[in-house]
């Protein structure tokens, strides 16, 4: 008999939702695009959490801090 392992994916919106309150990371862009972050931000926004993100300064990455 095989065993199967778990299979794990990178998704931004598990990353934001588990990060503490004033936490931040740095996110490359070739991980994942600028678009798809906003996109995860107004989706947990629904939930209540809310998130910030930010590119200036930065290239190719962009910061994200969770707010609540």
């Amino acid at each position: 008999m095989e065993k199967t392992s778990f299979v794990t994916k990178k998704t931004l919106t598990e990353t934001f939702r588990r990060l503490p309150i004033g936490g931040e990371i740095t996110v490359k862009t070739r991980d994942f695009k600028f678009n798809t972050a906003k996109t995860a931000k107004y989706n947990l926004r629904k939930e209540g959490i809310e998130i910030k993100l930010t590119e200036r300064g930065m290239i190719d990455e962009y910061k994200v801090i969770r707010l609540s």
